[in-house]
């Protein structure tokens, strides 16, 4: 190994190291290592089971067709004759909304007009 000029210069500038860093190597006797038991292990028998093959996805169902059913009158629905995802034919009764803001209304239209 060739060490040129600059080399040297940077090398003698630490060279007061050198024995500071030799100094942990210096003749110490070894201390003896107390016996140390062994580690304490939790053991537990294998179990052996039949395993299925199976996987699990997320995901979301929809129905092919479906209808959306919106209320044409306002009010509070007293019955719904028929269940989600039955069948339903044209003409079949729904809902039944409850009548009494409508007895009412046609109540005080009908005394407007008698007074009247």
């Amino acid at each position: 190994m060739i060490i040129d000029d600059t080399a040297m210069k940077h090398l003698s500038r630490f060279a007061w190291l050198l024995p500071l860093s030799l100094a942990p190597l210096g003749c110490h006797e070894p201390q003896a290592t107390p016996e140390q038991k062994p580690p304490m292990v939790q053991v537990s028998l294998p179990v052996t089971d039949t395993v299925s093959d199976f996987e699990d996805f997320t995901g979301r169902t929809d129905a092919i067709y479906s209808v959306t059913i919106n209320a044409r009158v306002t009010g509070y629905l007293d019955k719904v004759n028929f269940a989600d995802g039955s069948e339903i034919n044209e003409g079949d009764l729904l809902f039944e909304i409850d009548p009494r803001p409508y007895q009412t209304e046609l109540n005080r239209t009908e005394a407007n007009l008698n007074q009247a």
